[in-house]
């Protein structure tokens, strides 16, 4: 969601939020292609909430002479404009924007009507877990940097030159240039969208690494602890907790190395401001207060119980306030702030963002399939996804105790989970997307319930990733570089031996077996590394694929020709889905 009019650069925030209040149109200077673009805008700013503002953009219209906007989110609106003013919106919509800049050096500007301009790309990226929002140069059709300059201006504030692809996070207010010209001004604004709701004692006690304060370590004399009081919005958007001690202090004016940022040492921000993340902090039994876009978008949350936690992502048992008729599950993707162009640790949110955004799109194309989770909401913000609570282990956790863990479950089982999960498959499938991580751990199970199939993170729309897990990964992936429908139907395939009992769960296997998908195509020694460990894994499977004809009863013996088929190495004579369902309906 954007925010712009045309204004002169010098008009301050309070005199703009005043036109806000009062539905200010835009100048009759503007272009005519905006006409549609402007009165959306303008119908935004008459209900355009404070506490979701993060950002303020003023363009210095001598050298811009158009500026093009696309926010990134489930919407994705693009919005062409030559306004001299932009604010960037943070409602559960939008993981960031994408702005196009056309810059008009002074060497061409008698010419103007007849040139188009220089071209910056920039992209602002909120993040989840501080104030900060990070600013990627993604301008590559030149080599000339963008120049960062702290405001006010001063001799003591050095500029920072940012590269093609390079990033930067940003946190108060800064001077953007490109070719010698000065593009436009921007201002960072904290996030005031979130509270907790009731604020227990110990949230007011959060320090950097544990979230509790040393023993060693003397509290504030009575004196001089801050009272709490609560302030509103004036546009009702939500309650935020502060300290009432001293003011806050003025933004700061240095850029500041992206490992270095932590809220906490934000002292003036009291509750949730100063925490992490909201949400992958938040205690159980907390509840936090989330504003959205309007007041009836507004919602609060609480921690339950933990489901999971892993490298990319957390996940935990929820009370949603819009959907208070049962508990659901929140899955949280967690994220660094992190400029560096390859991050080594984790996943930064430059791209994190569109890891979270590729996941809700896909599994809500899906998610009304009887055997897939059901999305009830997410909000971008914090990288949130609100999806039903099914109370079932994974099929992991049917193994036996010890090395090479087999599964407990029965064959009627195990028919179960073919048809259905194949069933789900089919649809997904039809829908273009492709599952790209089916495996135990991602299929829930219960005999009430059945299997319900989850997480969509590493979904894909027909391009090929090397994300998931190395022993689901099919074999034409290492010669071919291809994934797809048939790569899902193999990794249900090798789902399948380990729930017939003719291979241990794979992850848990002894000696074990493992290898980076991400090296499997490449060269040197740990490519050829790669290639020979999974030569070895699907040999182990090729055989157990074999030994099912074998050793199953005739009751099963359908179902083992049909499992052999699913992993069958060449593509070609692979079985499908639909294949699959229709030997069910005809023979079983």
């Amino acid at each position: 969601m954007v925010k712009h009019h045309k204004e002169s650069n010098s008009r301050s925030e309070r005199s703009a939020t005043n036109n806000e209040s009062k539905g200010t149109t835009k100048s009759h200077n503007n272009i005519a292609d905006d006409k549609d673009s402007d009165k959306k805008q303008v119908g935004n700013q008459k209900t355009c909430r404070k506490c979701i503002r993060r950002a303020m953009l003023k363009f210095n219209m001598n050298s811009v002479v158009n500026i093009n906007t696309q926010a990134m989110g489930m919407a994705g609106t693009h919005i062409p404009h030559t306004a001299g003013e932009l604010v960037l919106i943070q409602s559960q919509h939008e993981v960031g924007y994408s702005i196009q800049i056309a810059v008009l050096p002074k060497d061409q500007r008698r010419t103007r009507h007849n040139s188009r301009g220089k071209i910056v790309c920039l992209d602002f990226m909120f993040d989840p877990s501080s104030d900060f929002i990070l600013l990627c140069n993604m301008t590559q059709v030149t080599t000339e940097p963008i120049v960062i300059r702290p405001l006010p201006l001063s001799r003591r504030n050095e500029p920072l030159k940012l590269g093609s692809l390079g990033k930067v996070p940003l946190n108060s207010s800064y001077g953007i240039y490109a070719w010698g010209e000065h593009l436009f001004d921007v201002t960072v604004f904290p996030r005031c969208y979130i509270s907790v709701a009731e604020p227990p004692s110990h949230m007011m006690r959060i320090n950097k690494r544990a979230f509790e304060p040393s023993s060693s370590q003397p509290g504030p004399s009575k004196a001089k602890r801050a009272k709490l009081r609560e302030t509103i919005d004036e546009s009702n958007a939500t309650t935020i907790i502060q300290t009432t001690a001293q003011p806050p202090p003025p933004p700061a004016k240095e850029l500041v190395a992206a490992n270095t940022i932590s809220n906490t040492d934000r002292t003036d921000i009291g509750t949730v401001l100063s925490i992490c993340h909201p949400l992958e902090h938040l205690r159980i039994g907390d509840t936090v207060k989330i504003a959205g876009a309007t007041e009836q978008e507004d919602y609060t949350l609480t921690r339950k119980d933990d489901i999971s936690v892993q490298t990319n992502s957390t996940v935990f048992k929820a009370d949603h306030s819009s959907f208070s008729e049962k508990s659901i599950a929140v899955k949280v993707w967690r994220s660094k702030l992190d400029h560096d162009p390859i991050s080594k640790q984790g996943v930064n949110i430059s791209t994190v963002g569109k890891h979270w955004l590729n996941e809700v799109k896909n599994h809500t194309k899906v998610s009304q399939h009887p055997a897939i989770a059901t999305v009830f909401g997410f909000d971008a913000r914090l990288l949130s996804l609100y999806m039903e609570h099914v109370n079932a282990p994974s099929l992991q956790c049917y193994r036996e105790r010890g090395r090479n863990p087999y599964c407990t479950l029965n064959s009627f089982d195990a028919k179960r989970v073919l048809y259905s999960i194949t069933d789900a498959l089919q649809f997904i499938h039809s829908k273009g997307i492709t599952h790209d991580d089916i495996k135990p751990a991602n299929i829930l199970y219960s005999k009430e319930r059945g299997p319900v199939l989850i997480d969509f993170g590493w979904s894909s729309n027909g391009y090929v990733h090397t994300a998931g897990s190395p022993w689901y990964i099919p074999p034409e992936y290492e010669k071919k570089g291809q994934r797809g429908a048939a790569g899902d139907i193999f990794a249900l395939g090798v789902v399948m031996l380990f729930l017939l009992g003719m291979i241990p769960l794979p992850e848990l296997q002894s000696p074990p077996l493992i290898w980076h998908i991400s090296r499997l195509r490449g060269g040197g020694p740990e490519t050829f590394a790669a290639v020979e460990a999974m030569k070895r894994w699907l040999i182990i499977v090729q055989e157990a694929a074999k030994e099912l004809l074998v050793d199953l009863d005739d009751s099963l013996m359908g179902v083992g020709r049909i499992v052999a088929k699913m992993v069958d190495k060449d593509v070609k004579r692979r079985i499908t889905g639909p294949e699959i369902i229709q030997a069910f309906d005809g023979h079983m």
